[in-house]
């Protein structure tokens, strides 16, 4: 059973929205399994030092650094970040530990739009605002994206391909 005959069942005919996911964040260096066995095992250790450093007597600023930083290796190793376009807007969801935000810009902010390819990845910087915003697809959705942008972007906004 799908999304929709699950919606038809309750009484909600509408189709289900659509949806495209931006390619996850590319600073990472390894898969995401890594990036938190990472985190957990430099938390672990700088947390370890800080109680040993304590338990000797000896807690100074240099312990109570890494006590701190422990903890922030613990709170990122637990992040997520996901980018979607959707019928509604662009879609910002953070993830951190079973807690889940999740913004929604709608179409109408969008100023202008900037299609670059690259080697790798397609990209498509919204103009929202005075900011920004920077999301790379994978190169095969180029199609899809622009579909869905030329058919959900205001009469205002401009859709621009860098000069090569």
């Amino acid at each position: 059973m799908n999304v929709y005959d699950a919606r038809r069942e309750r009484g909600n005919n509408e189709p289900p929205e659509r949806g495209i996911t931006a390619l996850r964040s590319t600073w990472m260096l390894g898969p995401r399994w890594t990036m938190t066995a990472a985190g957990i095992f430099f938390g672990t250790l700088l947390e370890y030092r800080a109680i040993s450093s304590y338990v000797a007597g000896g807690f100074d600023r240099g312990a109570a650094t890494g006590a701190f930083t422990g903890m922030l290796c613990y709170l990122f190793c637990g992040m997520d970040r996901a980018f979607y376009l959707t019928d509604g807007g662009i879609v910002s969801e953070t993830r951190c530990w079973g807690h889940t935000v999740r913004n929604t810009t709608p179409w109408n902010a969008v100023r202008s739009v900037w299609l670059i390819p690259g080697n790798k990845c397609f990209t498509v910087a919204f103009e929202i605002g005075a900011r920004m915003l920077k999301l790379p697809f994978p190169k095969d959705a180029a199609g899809e994206v622009e579909d869905l942008l030329e058919e959900l972007l205001p009469d205002g906004a401009r859709i621009k391909r860098p000069a090569r």
